[in-house]
């Protein structure tokens, strides 16, 4: 497949679902309020623009093993878990604290999780081309923020289409009050990234935006 020749056609026709908060995440105001105006901007473009939830609850429980795993396989270049604990000059602490807790039982039932919430998101797409939500619920943070728990609510958004791995694709939505980016998340069906890059090719086309970059210092 050409990607370059799937950024044309446009949405026009097209069943779009819009979800402010996927039924469960916790949304900044301003944010709700710039990605919704975003929203409509694709039915203006022609499609069919509707609020519709997947129906899938918060998969947020799962990250922390998802992460943990993920972690677990990048520890093995540095040895035994048991060696380790002795280099967390290299590592921090939290990550191995959690990798080390992982049992069999906790990636068990992220499988079964992933595979449900697949099942959903098929369901769902057999109604809808693409769903668009808020990129983040939040806005940008400041410089420095390091929080490993706060940061679980940053990714209400994309964690539950990392885990079906679903394509999807993050277009600039607009900006708050205080000049910050704020991004429009477009998903769409399993394996069909054409139709996710032409809506966001429609989309930057219809709401331009790289003459608003701040100039780099």
């Amino acid at each position: 497949m050409s990607f370059i020749r799937s950024l044309r056609g446009g949405v026009k026709g097209l069943r779009i679902a819009w979800s402010p908060d996927l039924g469960y995440a916790r949304v900044d105001a301003e944010v709700k309020r710039i990605c919704e105006r975003a929203a409509r901007e694709f039915s203006r473009l022609g499609a069919e623009l509707e609020e519709a939830h997947p129906g899938f609850e918060d998969p947020a429980a799962h990250s922390g093993t998802v992460f943990g795993t993920d972690h677990l396989e990048a520890f093995s270049v540095f040895g035994p878990l048991s060696q380790i604990m002795g280099k967390l000059d290299e590592l921090t602490a939290t990550m191995v604290a959690v990798s080390a807790e992982l049992k069999a039982t906790d990636y068990a039932r992220v499988v079964f999780a992933k595979q449900e919430l697949s099942a959903k998101c098929g369901r769902f797409f057999q109604d809808y081309d693409l769903l668009l939500t808020p990129t983040l619920p939040l806005q940008p943070p400041k410089i420095g923020f390091a929080d490993p728990v706060a940061y679980l609510r940053w990714i209400s958004f994309t964690f539950p289409f990392n885990l079906t791995g679903q394509p999807a694709a993050s277009v600039p939505a607009g900006w708050t009050k205080d000049g910050l980016p704020v991004g429009l998340q477009i998903v769409g069906r399993a394996y069909d990234e054409g139709t996710v890059l032409r809506a966001a090719a429609a989309f930057e086309q219809a709401r331009p935006w790289a003459h608003l970059k701040p100039p780099l210092e």
